[in-house]
């Protein structure tokens, strides 16, 4: 995927660290929870482009460089993306121990939804939001 990569030692997130937009790798035993998708039960109030911005129950997330509201649809004009469609591409990762939370864009997340519950499972500690 372009903004995400399953690895066997975390989650890399692409074009995270502002302003030098270099990628974080946030391990699996570190994670605390997952949701993914229509689970992160987005609103407009959640969605930034970069950087931090308020969730939910005092967690806030810092997202990756993505410009999550507009798309460009087959190489013509950009248009505004509903919310139901960012929710589907969202994931939202919360480490221990921190009120910050990593959140991505996902291209392929019927893909990467699988990839990421199977290495959750591997690590029991960590739980992941259906």
């Amino acid at each position: 995927d372009k903004s995400i990569e399953v690895t066997d030692a975390g989650l890399l997130i692409h074009r995270y660290h502002f302003p030098t937009l270099k990628s974080r790798l946030i391990a699996w035993e570190d994670v605390e929870w997952v949701t993914i998708g229509e689970a992160t039960q987005l609103n407009w109030l959640h969605v930034c482009d970069i950087g931090p911005w308020y969730y939910r129950n005092g967690v806030w997330v810092w997202w990756n460089l993505k410009c999550r509201s507009l798309n460009r649809r087959d190489g013509g004009a950009w248009r505004f993306r509903n919310i139901a469609s960012i929710r589907r591409t969202t994931v939202i990762v919360k480490t221990r121990g921190s009120k910050l939370a990593a959140g991505a864009y996902v291209h392929r997340p019927d893909e990467a939804a699988p990839l990421i519950r199977r290495m959750v499972d591997r690590h029991s500690s960590a739980s992941l939001a259906q």
